[in-house]
């Protein structure tokens, strides 16, 4: 009934009527995944309304709604291929969002008009997550040997996929003359150390104090520098701390590790960088009573803590077993408890007593953190559960953005269980086929992972 009366707002005279009625089946794709077959056809017609809002409206709606939106995507590459007339205007054209969702689909036909439009001078924004597939690497590499001063728009799209973009390194270096800046980012993003970026390097810790690059020069050059001023930016409160390891320093604890928590977030993560620091050249007795303050804070300096301490737990984890008790407390918060179960089992914890946590963070914020703490901790122990979850039509984002929901096609439960039935048991999920001892056509192109556990695991 729900689907004649929307179908009806679809046929109104009134354009906003229709627009009511396409949101209101949007909203309803991206909240039930057994609701884009149904719905997605009755409003995919109106990405050729009359109206720009309805049209707006459309194309918007198509991109979230799952992978249901590919039967339709030649409907949207005509609307992409309009993009580089559209690509200097303000806001987010629907051209634009039409180009977004390909990229999100792993359907090649992005590159053109994205392409287009650089060679026109503008930039396009493509920081919206690209779905790798074979087919894309192949026609990005073919792009680069044709034009490599392209790579200042899809560099950064081809380092977004770890190894499975090893093939396009060569591809990238030689574009390193016209586009330097981005390509030497993208290497630095594929772990991949390349004498001819380092002036790039140096250019970018100079002007921003970037850990990676300056921690890159060093592992090149032998030049640590670069590194020692950053760290001391870093450490006299100038910026921001991120959360990074580095030996090799002394008493960079001075003042730091006072035993208690500083007042904010961003000095708490200075402290826990100290620590991090003083732990590796001294050993953790030093940095426990802080990192305990810190952990005790709560809010997300306390996720910082555990994830510090699950590192030294396996190294050694006994001399953070006092710790226990408060990482304990931190499973009932939804911000913290999938960092606090990741250091549990670390000091031995067995992972059936961790199974409701880690269950659980499936929908928190930091669900995509849940799905790979459970292969990580191979917590076999989570699957009844999580199979409820995927039995249930409600979706699970794993992201912060719903938008990139298309480039799921199923909840983040389901992508839990398939990877855990790499470790555990047969499975079968859409197109997700595991097999016990080892996963034969598990790829990221389906559930997202890159760095399965299970013996037998190959990245498509």
């Amino acid at each position: 009934m729900a689907a004649d009366v929307l179908g009806h707002m679809l046929r109104a005279r009134d354009p906003g009527t229709r627009r009511a009625g396409i949101w209101a089946m949007g909203r309803r794709c991206e909240t039930r995944r057994s609701a884009p077959a149904l719905f997605v056809p009755l409003f995919v017609p109106a990405i050729d309304d009359p109206d720009p809002d309805v049209r707006g409206e459309a194309i918007g709606a198509l991109r979230r709604a799952g992978a249901v939106t590919g039967r339709f995507a030649d409907m949207l590459a005509a609307v992409a291929a309009r993009y580089p007339q559209v690509a200097g205007e303000q806001g987010f054209t629907d051209e634009y969002r039409a180009v977004e969702t390909p990229l999100l689909l792993a359907d090649p036909r992005w590159i053109e008009p994205v392409c287009a439009a650089a060679a026109a001078g503008h930039q396009p924004d493509l920081s919206t997550e690209a779905r790798f597939s074979p087919t894309v690497l192949a026609e990005i590499r073919s792009r680069l040997a044709a034009d490599p001063t392209r790579a200042d728009v899809l560099a950064s799209v081809v380092a977004q996929w770890g190894t499975d973009a090893a093939a396009a390194v060569p591809d990238l270096i030689a574009a390193i003359p016209h586009t330097g800046p981005q390509v030497a980012r993208a290497l630095l993003e594929l772990g991949h150390d390349e004498p001819t970026a380092v002036p790039y390097l140096r250019a970018e810790t100079a002007r921003t104090g970037d850990p990676p690059a300056a921690l890159a020069v060093w592992r090149i050059t032998g030049d640590a520098q670069p590194l020692l001023d950053t760290l001391r930016s870093t450490l006299s409160w100038r910026r921001q701390a991120p959360p990074w390891e580095m030996s090799g320093l002394g008493d960079v604890g001075d003042g730091l590790l006072t035993g208690t928590a500083a007042r904010t977030h961003p000095e708490r993560q200075v402290q826990l960088l100290a620590a991090r620091i003083v732990a590796a050249v001294d050993g953790p007795a030093a940095v426990l009573p802080t990192v305990s303050a810190v952990l005790a804070g709560g809010d997300t300096s306390a996720h910082l803590a555990a994830t510090l301490i699950a590192e030294l737990a396996q190294a050694n984890p006994a001399a953070v077993a006092t710790l226990e008790p408060q990482l304990r407390q931190q499973l009932d918060d939804r911000w913290n408890r999938i960092a606090a179960a990741r250091a549990l089992a670390r000091l031995g914890v067995q992972t059936a007593e961790l199974a409701r946590p880690l269950v659980d963070g499936i929908a928190d914020y930091r669900g995509r953190y849940a799905v790979t703490a459970i292969i990580e901790l191979r917590a076999v122990e989570t699957n009844p559960a999580l199979e409820e979850l995927v039995a249930d039509d409600r979706r699970f984002n794993t992201i912060s953005f719903g938008a990139r929901v298309v480039s799921r096609g199923h909840s983040g439960a389901a992508r839990a269980v398939a990877s855990v039935g790499c470790i555990a048991q047969p499975l079968a999920i859409q197109n997700v086929t595991v097999r016990l001892g080892g996963a034969v056509a598990c790829c990221r192109t389906t559930c997202g992972f890159t760095a399965c556990p299970a013996p037998g695991w190959r990245s498509a």
